[in-house]
């Protein structure tokens, strides 16, 4: 609940979407080295990839917004995402942050912001994040590693153009 307070203080709008998404949508978002997760069930008009980062489905609602007059928005949500690796199925609960951009020149330091008070409101003062340049997440250019007291917490960075193209924004 504190995570939610916060970031609704922040401007963030909470999403909640649904954890099938097309493989077209998800493809770029599997880790190195995995797979995507199929259903079985295909009665969902085609969207039959467990999604692999909830990034595909915040994509979806930004667009959506942005087709009804919304020029800037910032978007979260808590979910499951799923891939294969060594043939096992693995299914991991994460948050989603997906912030637009209102000044080209400050870059990510608005997010790095929210995720600097998001980081100190729950492990108080002391707690140390650390952000390393990375190239493991090609939906990111550039993209960061987030680590927090010397443990991975996740990644941010700018969306690719052909992320951003994919997704008409």
């Amino acid at each position: 609940r504190m995570l939610d307070e916060q970031l609704v203080a922040e401007g963030f709008v909470e999403a909640v979407t649904h954890t099938l998404v097309s493989e077209a949508v998800a493809a770029p978002f599997v880790p190195a080295g995995s797979a995507l997760l199929r259903t079985i069930d295909d009665r969902d008009g085609g969207d039959t990839m467990l999604r692999p980062s909830i990034l595909p489905s915040l994509l979806r609602v930004r667009r959506h917004n942005q087709g009804h007059g919304a020029a800037t928005l910032r978007l979260f949500e808590h979910g499951s995402v799923f891939h294969v690796d060594d043939g096992a199925h693995v299914e991991s609960n994460c948050l989603g942050l997906l912030m637009d951009v209102e000044a080209q020149d400050e870059g990510l330091r608005p997010l790095r912001g929210v995720i600097d008070r998001l980081v100190h409101r729950l492990r108080g003062v002391d707690a140390t994040l650390t952000v390393e340049p990375c190239d493991t997440t090609p939906w990111f250019a550039p993209g960061a590693a987030l680590h927090l007291d010397g443990t991975p917490l996740g990644h941010m960075g700018v969306l690719a153009s052909a992320v951003t193209t994919a997704h008409h924004l």
